[in-house]
């Protein structure tokens, strides 16, 4: 459930949520994992061997499944740096393989997004050989800097935006045109850092979205930037 707005309607449909895909197996440098394995945790075990590559994840909350969903990253980078291949059930009940290539990934977008009845059922990521102390510092350092530069005290999404290509992060943009504490019933642009949206208090789902929208306006009227 991690990213998606839950609308507040009632919904005539089913979920499938796919905690019990989460085994987590490694193979030397290699880590085969589930869709419904933590990323955190698969990061933290990766780490705990001394294995690089997944650093940027080591605060991401989610599932492997939905990670490479979306090309989940951080810190300049992200699940298609690291993943070889991701088998899936495909929209005629198929299970297939497919590579790193095929998966098409791009800055937070893969082959998935534009093949929705798709459902990622297992990862296999490639990692490297590092220094079990050295990866622990970097994770240490990124989770102090996180705290001090995220509202991690109120429920959030955590960024709202992507950065566009060739202009300043989201957060400056949304930043520099006033719009830092703007609130829409309980949901608010944060004051702490512009590109998340938090939940103030008791926020509904169309409070958060008619917030998203507005800025995602007043963005596109300012600068131009989509």
């Amino acid at each position: 459930g991690s990213n998606l707005l839950f609308s507040d309607k009632i919904y005539e449909g089913v979920l499938i949520k796919l905690d019990e895909f989460d085994k987590i197996e490694f193979f030397g440098n290699k880590v085969v994992c589930g869709a419904g394995a933590s990323l955190m945790k698969v990061a933290r075990e990766a780490i705990k061997r001394g294995l690089a590559g997944l650093e940027f994840a080591a605060g991401i909350p989610g599932t492997i499944g939905g990670a490479v969903y979306m090309n989940a990253g951080a810190y300049k980078s992200d699940m298609g740096y690291v993943t070889r291949t991701v088998k899936v059930l495909t929209d005629d009940l198929k299970i297939i393989t497919l590579t790193n290539e095929e998966m098409n990934f791009h800055y937070r977008s893969s082959f998935l997004q534009s093949h929705p009845n798709y459902i990622c059922l297992e990862a296999t990521l490639r990692l490297e050989k590092g220094d079990k102390s050295a990866l622990e510092a970097v994770v240490k350092d990124r989770k102090e800097r996180r705290v001090k530069s995220q509202p991690l005290n109120y429920p959030s999404a955590g960024s709202v935006f992507r950065n566009p290509e060739n202009a300043d992060p989201a957060g400056k943009l949304i930043e520099d045109i006033g719009l830092k504490g703007l609130t829409k019933g309980g949901a608010e642009v944060s004051n702490i850092h512009d590109n998340f949206i938090i939940n103030k208090k008791e926020a509904s789902a169309q409070d958060i979205h008619d917030l998203i929208m507005f800025v995602k306006d007043a963005v596109k009227e300012h600068y131009g930037i989509e």
